[in-house]
């Protein structure tokens, strides 16, 4: 079992459901350790990243992120982010109300720096409300604003009805 606990992956896993289209109801409970597995793992001092490779694992809370592989870079004076690729990286959530919040795509993409969250290659989100899918999902920190590109698609469900 490969531990890292780092800022960066700290700061992504509070984020990551935000994408759900500005979820009223994540969580506030963020208690515990932020566990992180992975087949294998390291730390490059000259890039000041974490590499994780292989059946990476995120777990803190009710979150759990799954991807093949992830990279945390904390570079000063240059744009902060974590990478995870997969095939698909996916993530899940429960939430406050007892509901799931879920998401899926090949890679994504958190700009720490700018607050800027990526979904790229078959972006799909999906909660009690609804599915919002597209290329590519980009969520504002900031604004609490997402945006599809690339073959967006939203189905809504019908107050009382769930997908």
């Amino acid at each position: 079992m490969y531990k890292v606990r780092s800022l960066l992956i700290a700061i992504l896993l509070i984020a990551l459901p935000l994408i759900a289209s500005g979820q009223s109801n994540i969580p506030q409970s963020r208690e515990g350790p932020i566990q992180i597995d992975a087949d294998s793992g390291e730390y490059d001092n000259r890039l000041n990243a974490y590499k994780l490779f292989g059946n990476v694992r995120i777990s803190h809370g009710g979150l759990v992120v799954s991807a093949d592989e992830g990279f945390a870079y904390q570079t000063p004076g240059e744009d902060e982010r974590v990478e995870l690729f997969g095939s698909p990286t996916e993530w899940t959530m429960i939430l406050d109300d007892g509901t799931e919040a879920n998401g899926q795509s090949d890679q994504i993409v958190y700009n720490l720096t700018e607050g800027i969250i990526m979904m790229m290659g078959n972006a799909r989100v999906e909660d009690s409300r609804g599915v919002f899918t597209g290329a590519r999902l980009t969520y504002n920190l900031e604004t609490q604003k997402t945006e599809g590109e690339g073959g967006v698609q939203v189905v809504i469900d019908p107050p009382g009805q769930s997908n």
